[in-house]
Parts: structure tokens; sequence; C-alpha cells
């Protein structure tokens, strides 16, 4: 940026406040992010919560300028600036795409500093100065809208969608910026609206935590499922060859044995015989048993 900016008062009690205000809700909505990224470690929380402190840093940077009129404050409100705008950029690549960082994306973020310098020590014309740094940033905040609104999973479309919207407009909005907010024309209300803007993305970013929660519980709930239908075929399958065993050995067993005593039995004296009948009895009695058990372990 330039010296030429006409502010109408530099120390402007209620423009600092409006500014402290944001970089409060801002920090807030970066602590937010960063508290559902330590609970899910999903990386577009993170860089969400990145882009937010880099985004308050920005406003503190301002605010310092605006009561120092330091030409360094500017210039580091003029870089940060830029950067908040391609960290909210990559959160959202990351959150579509799950992309890897690329090499070429570090000229992306020398552009902010590089441009930084020359707007603000060797360019005297506000326009010239300004107007490539706010494309570059309205640019990168309209990129960051398309990429959520393309992203179409059911689960979070509307938290996409509300997201998207929002960056947008923000980004349109950031293009008022050489012929209204620079001039003192939206103060202190670009604050305001600015702030409405960091509301709407913290909306998004609510529904977006609440359809990741709900499709996490769906997948649980369906592994939960067949974790049961798992156990309950494996029961099943243990009652299956218990009654098989059964059937198959004892069962048969007991009929050997009874038919070896039948045979016994024809062949000693009777108080012998009389024992051998009650013996007999009780392998009748245990055969049933064992049909009787088998046919609960495996009813018709």
């Amino acid at each position: 940026m330039t010296t030429q900016i006409a502010l109408p008062d530099p120390a402007s009690t209620l423009e600092l406040a409006a500014a402290a205000l944001q970089a409060l809700i801002t920090l807030l909505l970066a602590a937010l992010c960063f508290g559902v990224w330590r609970r899910g470690r999903e990386p577009h929380f993170g860089w969400w919560a990145v882009a937010f402190g880099i985004y308050a840093l920005r406003i503190g940077a301002i605010m310092m300028f605006l009561q120092t009129l330091n030409l360094n404050w500017l210039f580091w409100h003029q870089v940060i600036t830029g950067w908040t705008a391609l960290t909210l950029l990559w959160a959202a690549i990351v959150f579509a795409h799950r992309a890897k960082w690329q090499a070429w994306y570090w000229v992306l973020l020398a552009f902010p500093p590089l441009w930084g310098y020359i707007a603000v020590n060797k360019l005297d014309n506000f326009a010239l100065a300004a107007t490539p740094a706010v494309l570059f940033m309205s640019g990168a905040t309209i990129w960051t809208g398309v990429v959520l609104l393309k992203y179409r999973k059911a689960a979070t479309r509307a938290a996409s969608t509300l997201l998207g919207w929002s960056f947008v407009v923000w980004g349109l909005h950031h293009l008022d910026y050489p012929l209204l907010r620079a001039q003192g024309a939206w103060l202190p209300w670009g604050y305001y609206l600015d702030i409405l803007f960091v509301l709407a993305v913290g909306s998004g970013i609510l529904l977006l935590v609440n359809a990741e929660l709900a499709s996490r519980l769906q997948a649980r709930s369906v592994e939960l499922e067949r974790l049961s239908r798992r156990m309950v075929g494996q029961h099943e399958e243990e009652r299956r060859r218990l009654s098989m065993a059964l059937h198959d050995e004892t069962a048969q067993l007991f009929a050997a044995v009874k038919m070896q005593l039948g045979v016994v039995r024809e062949q000693v004296a009777a108080p012998q015989a009389e024992r051998l009948d009650r013996a007999i009895e009780l392998f009748d009695d245990g055969i049933r048993v064992v049909r009787h058990v088998t046919h609960d372990l495996r009813p018709a």
C-alpha cells in the first residue's frame, strides 16, 4: 500500500474498538477449529485454525498501523492479508481433495511479501499499489468459495454450500477496498461486515463439524451392526458344531453301548439281567436327553 491512504482519524477509538471485536471473534473461531482438529486430527480443521490465527494477526497489524502510522506495520498487514487468503484456500483444497503440497505453491506465498514491499516502499500511486494486492486476495477468496461449492458429498453439502457462498461473497466484497474502504467510507462498518462474514464461515464450519460427527456415528453404527452379525454367525456356527457333535458322536456312542449291554444281558443270569435292564433304561434316558439338547441347540 502507499502513504496516500486517507484515514480520517488514525487513532479513532471507534475504529480500534471495531477492529478489536473482529480480532476477538476471529481468535474464538481459530480456537474452535483448533479444538475440533485436536479431537479428530482432520487436516482441514487444522488449516482453518492456522488461517484464522493468521487473520487475527492481520487485524493486530492494522491496529498497530492505525496507532503508529509506521509503514512497517502496513507492510506486514498487506503480507499477512495475502497469506490469510492463501491459507483459507489451502484449507478448502485439503478438505475437498485431500491434496498434497506442491512446490509451485511457494510462488503464491512469495507474492504478498514481494508486492507488499513494492507497494509500500516503491509506489506513490494508490490505485497501482492497491489493485494487484486486492485482486490477489479477492481471487484467492473467491477460488476458496468455488472449491467448496464444487464439493458435493451429500453428508456435508449444506455446510460446504454455506461456506462456499460465504467466501464467494466475501471475495467480491474485497474488491471495494480501493474505492471505498481505503478512503474511509466503510469506517467502522467495514469491520462489522467482515465480522458477519467471519460468523457466516464459523456457522458453516459448525455445520461441517455436525455433519462429520453424524457421518462418523453412522459409520460406527454400520460397523457395530456388522460385528453383531458376525458374532451371531459365529454363535450359530458354534451351536451347529456342538449339536452335530452330540448327535453324531455322543448319541451314537450311547446307542452302541446299549446294544452291547443287550448282548451281554442275553448271556447272564436273572439277577444280573435285572441290573443290566436298569442300565439299559438309563442309557435310553441319556439318549433322550442328548436328543432334547440337540433339538434345543438347532431347532427345526
